[in-house]
C-alpha cells in the first residue's frame, strides 16, 4: 500500500479505511512529454493570435482606402448635370477672374447660363481692370454671346473734358499726375508734370480724371511715350465717381485721430462724409476743438492703412461732428484716396 495514503482503523472492526488526504509536500511530478505539449499549445494560440491581428489591420487598410477613394470621387446626380463647355487656358482664366466678383467663386458654372449675369460680371471687371475688353471679347465669341450688351451702358473716354487733372498708376502703384490735354481718334493725350519714369510702353494703367465735371475712373494700357507726354488707349468703360468738385461721398471708413505733439492717446472714430479735400467725423467724446491739428489714420482694408494730417476747421451739431480740411499730400496719397472713394467700402 502506497506510504502517502493514510489510513485509520476503527476500533472492534477490524476494518481500514482510506481516509482521501494526499500528502504533497513532495511537489508535483512533470514529465518532459507534459511539458513540451504545453508549450506547443501556448505557441499555436499565440501564433494564431498574432496572424488575426495582422489580417484584421489589412483589412481595415483596404477600407480605409476604399472610403477615400469614394470621398475623391465625384457624385453625379442626374438632376445636377450639366453640360458646360470645355473652355481653352485663356478663356478659362478670363472666367476665373470673373469669378472674384462672386460670393463663391464655385458657382461661375452656374452663370455661363445665365447670359445677363455673365454680362453684368464681364461689364465689372473690365471697370475695374481685371479684365482687358479683347479677352472678354474672345471669351463672348467662344460662347456664341453678342458682346454688344457690354457697351450698351457705358461711358466712354470721349465725354471727358480736356484740361481735367489725371492721376495715372501702375499695378505696383508707381505713380504720376498731370492734365488731360486732348482726345484723338487713336487714344487720350496726357502730359505729365510729376512722376511717370517708370512707364513703359503696353503697360496697364489705371487712370483717374479729376474735373469740374466729376471724378472719372477708368483702365487703358499705354500706346506711346514721348518726353512728358502720354499717349493711352481709349476705353468705354469709365465709371463716373462724382458729379461735382470735392463732392464729399457718404462713407463710413474708421480713423484713428492722434495729436501731432502730444502725448495723448490716440481717438478711435469713423468717417461720415468724406472728399480728398476733408471729410467730417464723430467726435468722440467732444474731444476735438477748434483749430486742432491732428493726423488721420485711415483703416484701408486689405491695404497698408492710408495717413493724412488735417486741420479742425468747424464743429456743428453741438460738437458731436467735426469737419476737418487735409492738408496737401503727395501724389501717391492724393491717388490712394482717389481709389478709396471711388470703391465707396
Amino acid at each position: 500500500m502506497p506510504a502517502d495514503y493514510a489510513y485509520r482503523q476503527f476500533p472492534h472492526s477490524g476494518i481500514k479505511f482510506q481516509t482521501g488526504m494526499i500528502d504533497i509536500s513532495g511537489g508535483f511530478q512533470t514529465s518532459p512529454t507534459e511539458v513540451i505539449t504545453f508549450l506547443v499549445i501556448v505557441g499555436t494560440i499565440t501564433i494564431s493570435l498574432i496572424v488575426t491581428q495582422i489580417l484584421n489591420r489589412r483589412e481595415m487598410a483596404k477600407r480605409a482606402k476604399r472610403r477615400a477613394s469614394a470621398r475623391s470621387a465625384p457624385v453625379l446626380r442626374s438632376r445636377s448635370v450639366r453640360t458646360q463647355p470645355i473652355l481653352p487656358p485663356k478663356n478659362q482664366s478670363v472666367l476665373d477672374r470673373l469669378a472674384w466678383f462672386l460670393k463663391n467663386p464655385n458657382r461661375i458654372t452656374i452663370v455661363m447660363q445665365d447670359p445677363e449675369k455673365l454680362v453684368h460680371l464681364a461689364r465689372k471687371g473690365l471697370q475695374e481692370g481685371v479684365v482687358q475688353e479683347k479677352e472678354v471679347r474672345d471669351l463672348f465669341r467662344y460662347l456664341r454671346m453678342d458682346p454688344e450688351p457690354l457697351f450698351s451702358r457705358s461711358l466712354l473716354t470721349s465725354t471727358i473734358s480736356p484740361g481735367s487733372e489725371v492721376s495715372v498708376s501702375t499695378v505696383d502703384l508707381s505713380v504720376a499726375t498731370g492734365v488731360f490735354v486732348s482726345n484723338r481718334q487713336e487714344g487720350l493725350l496726357l502730359r505729365i508734370d510729376r512722376g511717370g519714369n517708370r512707364f513703359r510702353t503696353g503697360t496697364p494703367l489705371e487712370i483717374v480724371c479729376y474735373s469740374a465735371d466729376g471724378m472719372h475712373q477708368f483702365h487703358s494700357t499705354l500706346l506711346r511715350k514721348k518726353g512728358k507726354h502720354l499717349l493711352v488707349s481709349h476705353s468705354r468703360h469709365v465709371r463716373h465717381a462724382q458729379r461735382r468738385r470735392h463732392r464729399r461721398h457718404e462713407i463710413e471708413i474708421p480713423i484713428r485721430l492722434g495729436f501731432p505733439g502730444f502725448r495723448s492717446a490716440p481717438l478711435e472714430t469713423v468717417s461720415l462724409d468724406m472728399s480728398i479735400g476733408g471729410a467730417a467725423v464723430r467726435n468722440p467724446k467732444k474731444r476735438l476743438v477748434l483749430g486742432a491739428l491732428v493726423e488721420c489714420t485711415l483703416d484701408m482694408g486689405s491695404a497698408p492703412p492710408l495717413v493724412l494730417t488735417g486741420t479742425v476747421v468747424r464743429l456743428s451739431r453741438r460738437k458731436t461732428r467735426a469737419h476737418i480740411s487735409f492738408s496737401a499730400m503727395n501724389d501717391k496719397t492724393r491717388h490712394r484716396l482717389f481709389r478709396r472713394l471711388i470703391q465707396g467700402r
